[in-house]
This record gives C-alpha cells, sequence and structure tokens, in this order.
C-alpha cells in the first residue's frame, strides 16, 4: 500500500499491477500522467491536472461505467473508453480541449456497451482533436456542424445517423458541412471548387488501382452532389441578377398601366357625371296639340 508521498509522487500507473480494486478513487494522485486502468475496473476518479493518457489494458471489453475529472485536465492527449458500459452526455469531456484522441465506441450494437448521448457540438473546443470514434452511439444525434476538422484525420461513426449522412459524401466531413451549412464558410466559392477538383484527383487515381466500385460510385456521387449545389449557390447568381431586373421592369410597367387604368376610370366617371347633369337640365313636358 502506498503512502500518500508515495501517490503524489507517482506519475505512471497501471491499475493491473496495483490491485486497487474495481471502485478507483485516484484523488490523491494529484501528480499522475499515464493511467492504465484494467478489464474489471467500474469506476475512475482523477485528480491530476497532468494525465496525458488514459487507456485500457487489453483488446477486451470493460467494465467501466463512469469516471470523473476533478481537474480540468489540460494536458490529457488521449482518451480511450471503446467498448466500455459508460452512460452519460458526451459534453463531459467539453472541458479537455487538447484532446488528440477520443475513443468512445463499440464495434457492434449488441452487449451492455458504452451509451452516450448528447451533441457533437459539445466537441467544438476540442480543435486539437486527430481521431475521434463513436461508433454505435446512436443517441448522439446532431452537431456535426460543428466539430473541429483542421486536424481530424479519422471520424468512426458506423451505426449512427451520421454515417448516412456522410456516406454519398464518401465520409468527407468538409464537403458534407459545405452543401447543409454553406453559412458556417468563409469564401465558400473557391473552396467548393478546390473540394470538387480535389474529389475528381482522387477519382482518377483511385480508378487506375485495385479499389472497390462501391468507393469509386461515393466518390462520384460527392462530385455530383458538390457540382449541383455549386451551380445553386454561384453559377445561377448572373441568372438571378438578371430574374431581378427582369422583374423590376416588369413591376415598372405594371405601374405604368395601372396609373393609365386609374385615369381612364377618372375620365370615365366624369363623363358620366357630365352626361347625367345634362340630362337633368333638359326640361320634361309633353308638346301640346293643334
Amino acid at each position: 500500500m502506498k503512502t500518500l508521498y508515495q501517490k503524489k509522487k507517482t506519475i505512471m500507473l497501471n491499475l493491473e499491477r496495483e490491485r486497487l480494486g474495481n471502485e478507483v478513487d485516484l484523488t490523491d494522485y494529484t501528480n499522475l500522467e499515464t493511467l492504465v486502468y484494467n478489464n474489471s475496473t467500474t469506476s475512475l476518479i482523477i485528480n491530476s491536472d497532468k494525465i496525458g493518457l488514459l487507456t485500457r489494458e487489453g483488446d477486451g471489453d470493460g467494465s467501466l461505467k463512469s469516471i470523473e475529472f476533478k481537474q480540468n485536465s489540460p494536458n490529457l492527449t488521449i482518451l480511450k473508453l471503446y467498448r466500455e458500459k459508460i452512460q452519460g452526455d458526451l459534453n463531459i469531456f467539453s472541458h479537455l480541449t487538447n484532446l488528440k484522441h477520443l475513443d468512445l465506441g463499440n464495434s457492434n450494437s449488441l452487449g451492455n456497451y458504452n451509451n452516450f448521448y448528447g451533441s457533437l457540438k459539445s466537441l467544438e473546443n476540442c480543435k486539437q482533436l486527430e481521431f475521434l470514434c463513436i461508433g454505435q452511439q446512436v443517441n448522439i444525434k446532431d452537431g456535426l456542424e460543428y466539430l473541429p476538422l483542421d486536424k481530424l484525420t479519422y471520424f468512426g461513426c458506423h451505426g449512427t445517423v451520421f454515417q448516412e449522412w456522410l456516406r454519398p459524401f464518401d465520409y468527407d466531413i468538409k464537403a458534407w458541412k459545405m452543401v447543409n451549412h454553406p453559412h458556417l464558410f468563409t469564401n465558400l466559392e473557391q473552396k467548393m471548387k478546390n473540394k470538387i477538383d480535389e474529389t475528381q484527383a482522387m477519382l482518377a487515381m483511385l480508378k487506375r488501382s485495385n479499389v472497390s466500385e462501391k468507393r469509386i460510385q461515393r466518390l462520384k456521387d460527392k462530385v455530383q452532389i458538390l457540382k449541383d449545389k455549386f451551380q445553386v449557390f454561384f453559377w445561377s447568381k448572373e441568372e438571378l441578377i438578371r430574374e431581378i431586373k427582369r422583374l423590376e421592369l416588369e413591376n415598372q410597367r405594371l405601374d405604368k398601366q395601372n396609373i393609365f387604368l386609374k385615369e381612364q376610370v377618372q375620365a370615365r366617371s366624369e363623363a358620366r357625371q357630365s352626361t347625367k347633369e345634362e340630362t337633368m337640365s333638359i326640361p320634361w313636358y309633353m308638346p301640346q296639340r293643334k
């Protein structure tokens, strides 16, 4: 059993060797940098702002049901919680702004695995993310447009709504975002052109290699969707300007016609009034017989 002094000096901890039980409170390990827990660990309480790596030993199914961070843990860059049994809101990771690797996924939908809910918007400040897996997290259903993309190279979303959203774009989040949330981009026209050119170049390259027809078709679909939206957003701009001018001229013509018709109505009304007055001034009598 470690003394309090030893706990505070510990920077690396492997729970498989320490035998601290299943419910592990690491409040006294304030300088912990690396933590490796095991398959039997059911809960973790972490109280170190120096923690950089948190993962489980082995690749089997885990037993972890809860995890609590008592510090902001600004140095945590790798967090592997795949195939655990945690149920919770995704926003419990929102403060981990230096995360590079976050794995919350399950390999399939069977069994009692992780069940996270909430929105991907919770991760919008995790701008260092390079790897994110939320496989089979069916209760995370929105916020894809807020996911930071500058460094993200892998997004595992099998079994979620995002898989269906991204399939026509060959799982390119940025291309999906251009089409569905164009207002979030500056200089969208040039960025869409670049994305179309980039995809066409990749398509040409992959056609010469041994790539599945499904992948080729996804890339073709992506190019077509981007081109269609580009035409709606930009190629029709000149046509829209012409249509606005045409409608302005048509509006001017209708205004003139309306004035003319009003003048005609007024003239006819005055003519009828004049005729009526003249008729009333003529004396009505029967002529005398001679």
